[in-house]
């Protein structure tokens, strides 16, 4: 752009080459935060995806910085639900019967766990355990538990 003034206008612009650096210092900054920064959301997303709720993972997404995987002391409510009788059910039914049984119970309440801001630590048997109050704290874990 300076070569270009100087021969069509005879026009000297001595700040041509500092102003075109800095711009690009300042582009190079901008794109080099920006990625950095996406990685680390992508980061957290796909740590916690696998267990925690997408509407969580959003939130903990907003505020990456708050969030490892470094275990931390803190009061939680976690739950247990089983199917009582299940193993006397469960020698009375086809085992196509009990497989879209357990798969309509756990779709139902997972959902609903979800719902009320749960995370689901893991289904084993019958039975499904989660957890509220974390990793996002949650001061009404509890109540929305039960």
């Amino acid at each position: 752009m300076n070569l270009w003034l100087f021969q069509a206008h005879s026009l000297v612009f001595p700040l041509a080459t500092v102003l075109v650096m800095v711009l690009l210092a300042f582009a190079l900054n901008m794109s080099y935060g920006y990625f950095v920064e996406s990685r680390t959301k992508r980061g957290l997303a796909q740590l916690f995806g696998t267990y925690v709720p997408p509407e969580l993972v959003d939130e903990m997404v907003r505020e990456p910085e708050r969030y490892s995987m470094q275990a931390a002391m803190r009061e939680l409510t976690v739950m247990f639900c089983d199917i009582r009788g299940f193993t006397t059910l469960s020698e009375r039914m086809e085992p196509v019967q009990l497989q879209a049984l357990l798969n309509t119970l756990f779709s139902r309440l997972t959902h609903v766990i979800r719902q009320q801001r749960g995370t689901i630590d893991k289904y084993m048997g019958d039975c499904v355990m989660a957890f509220w109050g974390a990793p996002v704290a949650t001061p009404d874990h509890a109540h929305l538990a039960v």
